[in-house]
């Protein structure tokens, strides 16, 4: 388990802590238990190390990530906490549909910059459905 400076306990078990996170495939494994059949979108931030080993994660925004503007500081605030060289963003499509809207490349500009001005740059930017998953990094859309 890791600890969310929040307070909160973050469930991770130790096999998924030593882990590295290379791929959308292993963003995916880690997550689409609890994405799956998720009614709204949820955002969660994976904090890792400078060798991708998973630090913690965190779950950003629990309804609505699709629809609200989400604020740098509430993204980055765990990270900084939990010193991550590095951060994958996450969240989850109930549509199932990956189609990408302006939306998921605002959100992935903004926090791209945020993370750079902080020093720790987003690894990732992964939308998940229940089956399978789309990785900005994989597809060529992170700067």
């Amino acid at each position: 388990m890791a600890d969310n400076p929040d307070g909160a306990a973050l469930h991770l078990s130790p096999a998924a802590l030593s882990l590295p996170v290379e791929t959308g495939e292993d963003v995916f494994l880690l997550l689409a238990a609890e994405a799956a059949g998720l009614a709204e979108s949820h955002l969660w931030r994976i904090d890792l190390d400078a060798k991708n080993r998973v630090l913690g994660k965190e779950l950003i925004v629990d309804r609505g990530a699709d629809t609200i503007i989400i604020h740098p500081r509430r993204v980055f605030r765990g990270a900084l906490a939990r010193d991550a060289a590095k951060v994958v963003l996450a969240y989850n499509r109930p549509s199932q549909d990956l189609t990408l809207k302006d939306s998921d490349y605002i959100l992935n500009d903004l926090m791209g910059m945020a993370g750079d001005c902080l020093g720790i740059p987003v690894y990732d930017h992964v939308i998940l459905t229940d089956k399978t998953f789309l990785s900005f990094r994989a597809a060529g859309l992170l700067e």
